[in-house]
This record gives structure tokens, sequence and C-alpha cells, in this order.
């Protein structure tokens, strides 16, 4: 490997910018037992996930999303249907995406993400 880093100018400008828009088909609330089920499989997932009669009674005042449900795991709506990328084992792929030269490295390695939640996703929501 070369000494030194990979990099270069142009990945530090493209911090920050958007790597791209997608609009989510409205979240109804058989995607969000779904997840849940899925999520919490063995066990059951809280009320508030799934039983609308026990969710009214919650702050939120209905059926909302785990923290970690994702409108986007199956296709958008806009742009329409499923986006996969022309060579997804590119380890360069993100760079190529946004339209830069990546530091052509062989493998890719997920350095960690951190999230933070807000309001959770409601039926009828329309995430972008």
């Amino acid at each position: 490997m070369p000494s030194g880093s990979v990099i270069s100018r142009a990945m530090r400008d493209a911090v920050g910018r958007e790597f791209a828009r997608r609009v989510s088909y409205p979240v109804s609330e058989s995607d969000i037992r779904r997840w849940a089920l899925a999520v919490y499989y063995p066990h059951d997932p809280p009320n508030r996930f799934w039983d609308d009669v026990a969710a009214k009674a919650t702050r939120w005042g209905g059926v909302v999303a785990p923290e970690d449900f994702n409108p986007f795991a199956w296709m958008a709506a806009q742009p329409r249907g499923v986006k996969r990328s022309d060579d997804a084992t590119n380890a360069d792929d993100t760079e190529h995406q946004i339209g830069i030269d990546g530091p052509g490295l062989s493998n890719q390695l997920n350095g960690g993400v951190s999230a933070e939640y807000g309001e959770p996703m409601h039926p009828g929501d329309v995430p972008k």
C-alpha cells in the first residue's frame, strides 16, 4: 500500500454533498408491522409497532415504525423502481456515482455508522 493518504482533494470536497435523493412510497401499517416482526424475531415486537388499539394510548397516538425502519428497503417511488449500481463490487463505486475518481483500492471496509433518530415514522408518511 502506498504511504500517505489515499483521500484526494476531490473526495474531501465531496464531504457533505448530497449523494442521491429518493422519495418513498407512503408508509403503511403493514410495512411497519412486517419490519417490526423481522427486527424483533424471535421475540414479539412492542405493541406500538403493530397493535393499533394499544398504540393509540401512547404519546404517538397510533402505530409508529421502529427507529431503524427503512422505507427504501424494497424500492423507491422516485426515482421509480430499484436502483442498483452498475458495479457495486468495485471499491470505487461510491466515488464513481458522484463523479469523482476513487483511490483505486481493491476492497472496501465499513468504518462504522452513526444514526440520530427524531420523530418516528407513521402510516401515511412519505419519507424523502
